[in-house]
């Protein structure tokens, strides 16, 4: 086989060969051409082989302003928050965040806004477009219990609502504003605010479907 090309590679440098000016350059031209060929480089004398433009792996678009806490359970939605409010207006973002992530938040900000002796644990459960807090509470009396809350958030265009569904204390006696509190709460993990008037953002999509909450929107 490689006899067969050499002398196929001979017959084609002859053939460059014969347009040539000299016998000399002729000559010349064909020794190059054969010892090439006997060495197993069947090139073109014109130039070496290029090698094959290797294609580049397209690299992964990262969504800008996507926080999706889904993949690290010790994300905090309210540092997702903090950095979202912290965005120049006409910013787009999405937060996504699991059940715990946004039951974590909810037993916080009811801590921090001075509920820590009454509220002693929870869990929250997102689905059918309702979001469901059941709290382990602590009333005026030191009586135990357990409080029960639902919520259907609504959204229409970019007005977002909360609406309460439902609230069961269960006979304890808990302080005046703490039902208020618990929806303040409740809205602040949807609009990064607990109310409408001090948020900072418009919302265009709402979810809290497979158990995870979603909200995406853009900064005013």
């Amino acid at each position: 086989m490689q006899r067969l090309l050499i002398v196929l590679t001979l017959a084609a440098a002859l053939t460059l060969a014969a347009c040539d000016d000299t016998l000399d350059d002729n000559v010349a031209t064909l020794n190059a051409a054969a010892t090439r060929a006997a060495g197993g480089d069947f090139t073109d004398e014109g130039g070496e082989p290029g090698e094959p433009e290797a294609t580049p792996t397209p690299e992964p678009t990262e969504v800008p302003n996507q926080f999706d806490l889904t993949a690290d359970p010790n994300a905090l939605l309210v540092q997702a928050w903090g950095r979202v409010n912290s965005l120049p207006a006409g910013e787009s973002f999405t937060i996504i965040a699991t059940e715990r992530q946004m039951q974590t938040f909810i037993l916080d900000i009811l801590n921090t806004q001075g509920f820590s002796d009454e509220v002693q644990g929870g869990q929250l459960e997102l689905g059918s477009g309702q979001v469901r807090l059941s709290l382990a509470l602590v009333d005026q009396n030191g009586t135990f219990g357990a409080g029960d809350f639902t919520f259907q958030p609504t959204l229409d265009d970019t007005r977002f609502r909360l609406n309460p569904r439902g609230a069961d204390l269960g006979g304890l006696e808990m302080p005046d504003n703490f039902l208020t509190a618990v929806g303040d709460t409740v809205f602040y993990a949807f609009k990064g605010a607990p109310t409408e008037a001090l948020s900072a953002v418009d919302l265009e999509q709402i979810g809290l479907d497979n158990a995870q909450l979603l909200v995406r929107g853009t900064t005013r």
